[in-house]
């Protein structure tokens, strides 16, 4: 890896807690200096705008959410098993986010819905490909006999996110897990009622 893409990643792992914490208005390039020790010329160097890196850490911020569920995921045989096992892991959460101040999609999707169109932009694109995931799990159980065959992997895709996502804000707002745990013994539940018998 060259230096210049290893200052990249370094500097994308140091703002993008910033920017998940603070937002995007909210982050200041004193805060980005601070966090990586850096100067604005060589953060800016790499990184043409604020924006353009408030992107990019975004996407590097939802990709470690993505390779955990992937990863839990990979590690079971079937879809049953690879559902339950994905939402076990959002058990730990909020307490082991693996970025800090929660999930970037939810945080991102608040403050840019009505100020940045990129970033808006880039949720959408996270949240289809989270529904394709859930999907593609949900339609090779439904092929394997696992998952019933009336079973609709679209509509318990987005239930799924939804759910998720409305739990975790609700999670931050009470600062407590309570509400997660409500909604992931449901998620459960649903899981339990699309296994074929």
């Amino acid at each position: 890896m060259k230096k210049s893409d290893r200052t990249r990643e370094f500097i994308l792992s140091r703002c993008a807690p910033v920017f998940n914490q603070k937002g995007y208005v909210g982050t200041s390039l004193a805060d980005l200096e601070s966090a990586t020790g850096l100067t604005k010329g060589c953060i800016y160097g790499l990184f043409q705008t604020k924006e353009a890196l408030a992107v990019e850490c975004f996407e590097y911020a939802r990709a470690l959410i993505h390779e955990r569920m992937d990863c839990e995921a990979r590690e079971k045989n079937n879809s049953i098993d690879k559902l339950r096992a994905i939402f076990d892991m959002w058990r730990t959460f909020p307490d082991y986010w693996p970025i800090k101040g929660g999930c970037p999609i939810l945080n991102t999707s608040i403050e840019a819905d009505d100020t940045n169109p990129l970033l808006q932009a880039r949720v959408v694109k996270a949240l289809e490909t989270w529904r394709r995931f859930f999907s593609s799990i949900i339609t090779k159980g439904i092929r394997s006999g696992e998952i019933k065959p009336d079973a609709n992997p679209h509509v318990i895709a987005t239930l799924f996110i939804a759910l998720l996502e409305g739990a975790t804000m609700m999670s931050k707002a009470y600062n407590d897990s309570a509400s997660l745990g409500i909604v992931l013994d449901k998620i459960d539940e649903m899981i339990y009622q699309i296994k074929k018998q």
